[in-house]
């Protein structure tokens, strides 16, 4: 958790500065050098992109980071605010529900057997085959992929385990294989 607190810091005050000053106009825009103000305004008007260039600071600002793929979901009217940032606390819990929870109740030997064996190892092989995507994924897809991995496999995971165990403690039966779910 105090990693996340560091980078939430760090992203609070890049986007701090970022707005320092910025009203969303190229022609507004602050340097500590006159003369590289300058020169890169010249060069945006030569080129012509003014408002592609005011695009992505905007896309900078709200997710913290400008890629293309931003740009295109922006300029589409979706709201790509803090689309760059993710927690590390999110992708262990991913990781955790999904790999270190089958494989702890498997060693301790009170996982599914019989037909259901097979039912800790899809949970295994799900979460490799997540941490092998969001490895691969692109650092604004990171952002997506990790909340949708806490929301979506995680947290409804553990909503339906905490149901099944429940159920199962209110019929008094915990005794066996009450973690293969």
């Amino acid at each position: 958790r105090e990693v996340d607190r560091v980078f939430d810091k760090q992203a609070r005050q890049e986007a701090a500065q970022l707005h320092n000053g910025f009203t969303g106009k190229l022609k507004d825009a602050q340097s500590s050098v006159a003369s590289d103000r300058e020169r890169i305004l010249c060069e945006i008007r030569e080129k012509n992109c003014e408002i592609e260039v005011e695009r992505a600071i905007e896309v900078l600002i709200n997710a913290g980071m400008s890629t293309p793929g931003l740009r295109l979901a922006s300029k589409h009217g979706v709201d790509v605010s803090g689309a760059g940032q993710w927690g590390v606390a999110m992708v262990f819990g991913v990781l955790f529900i999904f790999l270190m929870h089958p494989l702890i109740h498997f060693a301790l030997g009170d996982s599914c057997d019989g037909l259901l064996a097979w039912v800790p190892w899809l949970k295994v092989a799900e979460g490799v085959a997540w941490m092998v995507l969001f490895r691969r994924l692109d650092p604004d897809q990171r952002g997506f992929a990790a909340h949708a991995g806490m929301k979506l496999g995680a947290l409804l995971y553990a909503a339906v385990w905490t149901l099944w165990i429940s159920l199962l403690a209110w019929r008094g039966d915990l005794e066996g294989r009450a973690n293969c779910v």
